[in-house]
């Protein structure tokens, strides 16, 4: 069978709690690359192409890596996920020697920013716990969205006194599923259709229709949720919600929050690129914004220049207003 028949074979048969996991794991995967495309980097050749996948994956995951300096150009370089401090410590309480270990086995170990770089996620050096946060609120959400959905679909239970009725009836549900049109052939169910018999046929109501309306605001609710997560991350998506209008400045109210952890993430990379390139003497290193981010942080500058602009012309206004009025 093709793999995508086989995956959904097997989703059907899960239970409950194994489908809510996939349903964590679909959103964090997500939100996950979302974020690992929020920066672009520039490093060595020697490095293989996946190098910038992993070290956002271990920043955003385990909130730091550290590379080795290495003295010589046929020296190569590590990159080793959540690397251990320790050694003397520093003012601050860090350790200033530093032990990293590759996925494959490699240690490496040295003096920090002499030997070994680390990079940090963010200044506080933490790795991105929304992405359990909101997968998990996003799955929760989707399960939401389901069980009214299924609430609305169930048919009403058809109850009978005999065999006969009951496989007289399910075939008549089936054929008209079908699309066929039926006759009933048989008194002994006519009779008990009609209520001849005196038992008659009737049916309890498991239906909620009117639970249709709550997955307009559950829908809502997932909207809510993604416009914070990438409003927190730069992004400050408009808000589409028709409970009231909002104007320009309250669309764009956000912009300069929206950029405060992503513009901090920048400088923690940018500081590790710096440092890198310091002790080798190359400009092997280096990170931008990716394409999204960078075409909206430039239309964010703009705004800000003109926002600028305008209070300057808003002042002078008012100076010579008051200077009119007070001659």
């Amino acid at each position: 069978m093709p793999p995508l028949f086989n995956m959904l074979y097997n989703y059907e048969k899960m239970k409950a709690k194994e489908k809510q996991l996939i349903r964590e794991r679909a959103y964090f995967s997500y939100l996950l690359t979302s974020l690992s495309n929020i920066i672009k980097w520039r490093y060595p050749a020697s490095l293989s192409d996946a190098a910038e996948r992993y070290m956002e994956r271990y920043l955003h995951i385990s909130a730091s890596f550290c590379c080795n300096v290495p003295k010589s150009e046929d020296e190569p370089i590590y990159i080793c996920e959540a690397p251990s401090r320790a050694g003397t410590l520093d003012m601050f309480g860090d350790g200033e020697e530093v032990t990293g270990i590759t996925r494959n086995g490699i240690n490496i170990t040295g003096k920090v920013d002499k030997d070994i770089v680390i990079c940090y996620n963010n200044s506080d050096r933490i790795e991105d716990l929304d992405l359990v946060r909101y997968a998990d609120a996003f799955s929760q959400v989707d399960k939401a969205i389901m069980a009214n959905v299924r609430w609305t679909i169930l048919a009403p239970v058809l109850c009978t006194k005999d065999d006969r009725t009951t496989k007289a009836i399910e075939q008549l549900v089936d054929d008209m599923l079908d699309g066929k049109l039926k006759c009933i052939t048989s008194e002994d169910v006519l009779d008990a259709l009609n209520g001849g018999r005196g038992d008659g046929v009737y049916s309890i109501d498991i239906t909620h229709p009117e639970r249709i309306k709550n997955v307009q605001y559950q829908s809502e609710l997932y909207d809510v949720l993604l416009r914070r997560f990438f409003n927190k991350y730069g992004l400050n998506i408009q808000n589409t919600s028709k409970h009231a209008q909002a104007t320009t400045d309250e669309v764009h109210g956000l912009d300069s929050v929206a950029w405060v952890l992503v513009l901090d993430m920048l400088k923690e990379r940018q500081r590790f690129c710096d440092k890198m390139n310091e002790l080798t003497g190359r400009d092997d290193w280096g990170v931008e914004f990716n394409e999204p981010w960078k075409s909206e942080y430039e239309r964010f500058m703009i705004r800000q220049v003109q926002a600028d602009v305008e209070d300057e012309q808003s002042l002078e206004t008012g100076s010579l207003e008051g200077e009119v009025n007070n001659g």
